[in-house]
């Protein structure tokens, strides 16, 4: 404990700062508290305490934990460590290191005096003559004997003083006796416990399981003690060693604990509702939970609108890790009648859109362009394939042709019909009609026919054209166009 001098020419300031030993120092020192005689008394009971058991009554990692258990906890009775030290000098342990200042002695004098009784009952004489003033049957006392009586009874009050002198000569030696060998006793385990161990290096022990890491330490004799339950980590894998002290390297007592903190792993967090968001609303809520959308899929719904998320994946309430990715599925609205797209491709404008609205759709955006197959006006490719599925009402976009592409100025074939018979043999022909002229080799035909059906193709060309006729892949007919 720290002893404060304070005289009449000198005053003291109670800062935030506690000087003292953690494991010695009174309740009201380590609040920063008014430190008195009784201050002192309490940090000379942890030294009793300690000296009768061998152990100081509170320890901790650190010394603010050791001051806090001064402050909160209840020590120990030394008896229930040493099971010989007589209740009388327990009790005077246990009064000098009371939390209260005010359960305490008064003063030293006072814990003197409860030392020396104490001390007493090492030398109490059970077998003495000593007289209880119990009543008793006595002989008359004769005048003429009260003067060899008195005498002798002066000789017996002097041999009782010098007796009384004698032994509390012998109590004050025995109490100094005893206090100088505990001291040495204590000192002595000290020493032997805390002062006389080999040093060594701390190893690397950091990002180990924790187990690994136990028998890492254990192989130069220091042993691992966690302090706290362990924290959540993004990075650390659970039940492996985010830090320790002291640190890799460092060269301490074999006595030291490395203090390590464990890995619980990532954060755990809950799955939260997405149904009826929207995929934006969604993203926007995950990110702030730091989970993030994970694949999206696409279906229909009667019940959700289009755009926004009918189900998850995980489900809501579940736990799962943080960074993770919930899959969604997102609604089209209610599923649409789908009917087939059909073929306008080489019909005039104002025909093929008449023909698009007829089967339930609409004509879309129409681009013009010059082409290689179609006069001004025809309708050169369509957004979908002909027989496509699509929902009704939906759009089809045009590319018509705004002229053929002659740039020889070369003669022009218009409305060019071919016919074509398909041959005997195998019940299922590929059949593919390619034309070449000055615009290149086109396919103008291609379909899966039976023998003796009738093909007739439409189409226009320039300059010289040659038309070519696959059948299953190999060329069967070919030959220039004729005028």
């Amino acid at each position: 404990g720290i002893a404060r001098a304070v005289t009449s020419a000198m005053t003291m300031t109670i800062t935030d700062t506690v000087v003292g030993s953690a494991h010695y120092f009174s309740p009201e020192q380590a609040r920063g508290g008014e430190i008195k005689a009784c201050s002192d008394l309490y940090s000379l009971g942890i030294v009793l305490y300690e000296m009768l058991t061998g152990v100081v009554p509170f320890r901790g990692d650190s010394p603010i934990s050791v001051a806090l258990k001064h402050i909160q906890e209840t020590p120990k009775r030394p008896g229930l460590i040493n099971p010989e030290i007589p209740e009388n000098v327990e009790n005077i342990v246990m009064k000098a290191i009371a939390k209260d200042p005010a359960d305490r002695f008064a003063d030293a004098d006072e814990m003197k005096k409860s030392i020396e009784l104490a001390l007493e009952g090492y030398f109490d004489n059970t077998g003495s003559d000593f007289d209880n003033g119990a009543t008793k049957v006595i002989e008359r006392v004769r005048l003429n004997d009260l003067s060899t009586d008195y005498e002798k009874a002066e000789r017996q009050y002097l041999t009782a003083n010098e007796r009384a002198g004698i032994l509390a000569w012998v109590k004050w030696f025995t109490g100094i006796f005893l206090f100088f060998l505990l001291s040495f006793i204590g000192l002595y385990v000290f020493y032997k416990n805390i002062m006389n161990v080999p040093i060594v290096e701390v190893p690397n022990i950091t990002g180990l399981p924790y187990e690994e890491a136990r028998l890492e330490a254990l192989q130069v004799g220091l042993h691992l003690v966690p302090q706290n339950e362990g924290i959540y980590h993004p990075e650390v894998p659970e039940n492996h060693i985010i830090s320790q002290s002291p640190k890799a390297g460092e060269r301490v007592r074999q006595t030291r604990k490395i203090m390590v903190t464990v890995s619980l792993g990532p954060p755990v967090l809950t799955v939260p509702d997405l149904r009826n968001m929207t995929v934006r609303e969604a993203g926007v809520f995950l990110e702030n939970q730091q989970l993030s959308i994970g694949d999206i899929e696409e279906t229909y719904s009667a019940e959700v609108a289009q755009g926004y998320i009918i189900s998850q994946n995980p489900l809501p309430e579940e736990e799962v890790e943080a960074g993770a990715s919930i899959d969604i599925v997102v609604s089209l609205g209610p599923k649409p009648n789908m009917i087939a797209v059909p073929n306008v491709v080489g019909l005039y404008l104002e025909e093929a859109v008449a023909k698009i609205e007829e089967a339930g759709f609409r004509a879309g955006e129409i681009k013009r362009e010059l082409t290689k197959r179609y006069m001004p006006d025809q309708v050169a490719e369509m957004e979908y394939q002909s027989g496509e599925m699509i929902p009704e009402g939906s759009e089809i976009d045009l590319i018509v042709s705004s002229g053929l592409i002659n740039t020889e100025g070369a003669p022009i074939h218009k409305g060019v019909t071919m016919r074509f018979s398909v041959p005997a043999g195998n019940w299922n022909q590929n059949i593919e009609i390619v034309i070449i002229d000055n615009n290149g080799r086109d396919t103008i035909y291609r379909g899966t026919n039976h023998p003796g059906d009738y093909i007739q193709v439409s189409f226009n060309s320039v300059g010289q054209t040659w038309y070519e006729i696959y059948i299953n892949g190999q060329l069967r007919y070919d030959g220039p166009l004729e005028e």
